[in-house]
């Protein structure tokens, strides 16, 4: 009998606790902002790509309010919000994505 497979600890999201101009980001964070690395890139490495293609294409288009707000001075907080936390491995899976769909196939 093989050990039950860990999941990442999940957090409900607050759409009020962003800005106002990325809060359709927000369920696409709940998804992909895994805090982990491990735990992220193994979501990454398992999806099909097409949901790697619309995840690379929702950040590429994401307002310039997600990058301020990200730069911004919650960056340099001890403690950021989770929601500054998943947005920002949202972007970070994004990125994953974006080497994946790009390989050229073996």
């Amino acid at each position: 009998m093989s050990a039950p497979t860990r999941q990442p600890e999940r957090v409900r999201l607050r759409p009020d606790a962003v800005p106002p101009e990325v809060r359709h980001l927000v369920p696409a964070a709940d998804e992909w902002g895994i805090a982990d690395d491990g735990y992220r890139e193994d979501k990454v490495a398992e999806a099909d790509e097409e949901s790697l293609r619309r995840l690379v294409a929702l950040v590429d288009e994401a307002p310039d309010e997600l990058w301020s707000w990200l730069v911004g001075p919650e960056a340099d907080s001890e403690a950021p919000s989770a929601e500054y936390v998943a947005l920002t491995c949202l972007t970070m899976a994004a990125d994953s994505a974006r080497l994946k769909v790009s390989r050229p196939q073996l």
